[in-house]
């Protein structure tokens, strides 16, 4: 038994730290996503698009201002995610609460400066489906 403890040590530690981050992440890993997975909702049904681009993405990232954080966590019901993908493949899920404030679920709030970051993945989205997308909406087909 004791031949084994150390390698179980190292599978849970490993384990625990895949957990933390993938689920709450630090807000200053947002800005090293890879990839992002964007739900929204259209006639009720979930839909998804995954933006892996590097141009892509740095331009999605780089409307992110953060203003503030809090370890809030209301429990909003959302009708979308957007899933920061790391390098380490470990995801940050997020949500908006509105245009200028994200949920992480059981992580807390964050308050960004402005809407750019909104605006753009409603930009992304819409270019996508050919008409006007709203991620904070049920949108209608």
């Amino acid at each position: 038994m004791r031949r084994f403890l150390p390698k179980l040590t190292v599978c849970l530690g490993s384990l625990l730290v895949a957990l933390v981050l993938g689920c709450g992440g630090k807000v200053k890993d947002l800005y090293t996503a890879k990839s992002l997975k964007i739900g929204y909702t259209m006639s009720g049904k979930w839909k998804y698009l995954t933006v892996s681009e590097p141009k892509k993405v740095k331009e999605i990232l780089d409307t992110i201002s953060v203003e503030d954080t809090d370890n809030g966590a209301p429990g909003f019901i959302a009708r979308d995610v957007v899933y920061f993908i790391l390098p380490n493949d470990a995801e940050i899920k997020t949500s908006f609460v509105h245009a200028e404030r994200l949920d992480r679920p059981q992580f807390g709030q964050i308050y960004l400066k402005d809407s750019k970051f909104y605006d753009k993945i409603n930009e992304v989205l819409s270019k996508k489906e050919g008409s006007k997308i709203d991620v904070l909406e049920d949108n209608q087909q």
